[in-house]
């Protein structure tokens, strides 16, 4: 009899789930946690960037240990966590909807901090605190608690009659209409919650802040005053975490964007099969995309690390116990750049 496994496509599959999940697990799991200690350092911990990104670390480890662990135990031990109680059910699919949501949505948050503080300089001390980071990410909560609670009461165990035959289906919508919506309308949701809305406010958010600092380099390149030396200095500052947002940015939309494409064309596709041989292909497909999308959960240290000088300070100084001379990231300060006319300029110098 003809089975999945026969075919290669499956088989590819197979070992991505079995072998790539574990390693993105440990990686994204140290990774995280180390984010999460570094930025809640007491040097580190007053600043609203680090605010966001400890959040989105937080988010990232929901997201790694409650859908690619169950993914990584269903195809090694064959055992599916979702079946073993309608409790489990019900947490689980909330879960992992809320964490991916607001892993997405922190991103967008830390983006439009930086887009402010690049745009908006004057404004940064009065928006760009951690009082409103704390707010927005309050407010993020909440909302996407509330979009997500429908798995709650919409999923659980069902009893079906036919003829005269009582069956048990774990973890099963409950209600016909709610059937409709999720196989219909909440794929559409999700996309855009997920990914679609996300990163186009990313890319039009880091397109600003690329146009500013380029404007800004310019305009600083022509001026000479006394004081200009500092000024360049905590605008190069800036610029540093500017990049590593921007790596984080980058590697979110190119690990989003096949699973968008996927679930965009993946029912088109999976109601065209018509062999298992093409059941196999939607398998490797569906595989392949949710590796690149725990891919990004995995790897914002690694991106920390890569494009953050101060970031791979903080990471020495945590395992050698010698401290950095400076924060890795400090509150905005004000600095003043003009004193024969007594103005101030404010400066960002939250730094990588």
């Amino acid at each position: 009899m003809e089975s999945e496994l026969d075919y290669i496509e499956y088989r590819v599959a197979l070992a991505l789930w079995r072998w790539v999940s574990p390693c993105l697990l440990v990686l994204g799991g140290v990774g995280n946690i180390l984010c999460i200690v570094i930025l809640t350092n007491k040097r580190t911990r007053g600043s609203s960037t680090a605010v966001y990104l400890t959040s989105l670390a937080v988010a990232d480890l929901l997201v790694l240990y409650t859908g690619l662990l169950r993914q990584w135990v269903k195809f090694l031990f064959e055992i599916d966590i979702r079946q073993l109680a309608e409790g489990i059910c019900k947490v689980h699919l909330f879960f992992i909807y809320f964490a991916t949501h607001c892993s997405s949505w922190f991103l967008v948050a830390v983006t439009g901090e930086r887009f402010i503080s690049a745009c908006f300089p004057h404004k940064v001390k009065m928006g760009c605190t951690q009082r409103t980071a704390g707010m927005v990410i309050t407010a993020i909560i909440i909302c996407l608690a509330i979009l997500n609670v429908h798995w709650i009461y919409g999923y659980g165990d069902l009893y079906v009659t036919e003829m005269n035959t009582t069956t048990l289906v774990k973890c099963e919508t409950l209600f016909d209409p709610y059937r409709t919506f999720v196989l219909y309308i909440w794929p559409w949701i999700d996309l855009c919650v997920f990914a679609l809305v996300p990163c186009c406010l990313i890319i039009i958010g880091n397109i600003g802040i690329i146009i500013n600092v380029v404007k800004s380099k310019k305009r600083s390149a022509t001026k000479i005053a006394p004081m200009q030396a500092a000024k360049i200095q905590a605008g190069n500052k800036a610029s540093h975490l500017t990049a590593m947002l921007l790596t984080i940015n980058i590697v979110f939309v190119i690990c989003a964007i096949p699973i968008c494409f996927y679930l965009i064309v993946g029912p088109i596709w999976y109601s065209n099969i018509t062999s298992m041989k093409l059941l196999a292909e939607d398998d490797t497909f569906w595989a392949v995309t949710n590796m690149l999308m725990y891919t990004n959960h995995s790897t914002n240290f690694l991106m920390y690390c890569l494009s953050g000088t101060r970031f791979r300070g903080e990471v020495k100084a945590l395992f050698t116990g010698h401290k950095t001379n400076k924060g890795l990231l400090t509150n905005v300060k004000t600095a003043r750049v003009n004193p024969a006319n007594n103005t101030n300029s404010t400066m960002v110098e939250s730094v990588a």
